[in-house]
């Protein structure tokens, strides 16, 4: 997963840096630099209106004592997509539209929740009872004891009950 990560790194900006001159060869230098402009502003509008109205939803969620889970999800794909509409690049502005995108979203929401149960699965003693991501559960009965004056007893003892004798 590193490695992968590393290699996307090295690869992502060269691959920009084509794109970008393939562009330029097609439509021209100075409407390259404009399209490169008009997605950095649309960007930071991105930011600011989605990611504010993303915080709004999430406080209602989290007013409603709702999984905040949507509200997440929409406030971190607009946050990304308006970093990647900020830096520049082709490749970088058509995976922030596609973020924005709704079905899209969902269906991201879909596979990082069955990445999460996946690795969440593949935890040593995971799906066994009596196991709890691979701890030692020790099962018992537990009574709560409040405080209460020495003349007055909790629970009154059962009929027929005698105090232990010392």
């Amino acid at each position: 997963m590193v490695a992968l990560l590393r290699l996307l790194l090295l690869l992502w900006p060269a691959a920009e840096i084509v794109v970008m001159i393939l562009v330029a060869e097609w439509i021209g230098i100075g409407w390259t630099v404009l399209a490169l402009l008009g997605a950095a502003l649309a960007g930071m509008l991105v930011i600011r209106v989605l990611g504010a109205a993303s915080l709004a939803e999430l406080r209602g969620a989290l007013a409603r004592r709702e999984a905040p889970t949507g509200p997440l999800l929409r406030g971190a794909c607009a946050m990304v997509a308006g970093m990647l509409l900020i830096l520049p690049g082709f490749i970088g502005d058509v995976i922030a539209v596609l973020l924005l995108l709704p079905p899209l979203r969902a269906i991201l929401l879909g596979a990082l929740w069955r990445g999460m149960r996946r690795s969440w699965a593949s935890k040593p003693g995971a799906g066994k009872p009596g196991h709890a991501g691979g701890g030692t559960v020790i099962e018992g009965e537990y009574h709560e004891m409040r405080h209460a004056p020495a003349d007055r007893q909790i629970d009154p003892p059962p009929p027929g009950h005698r105090p232990p004798e010392p």
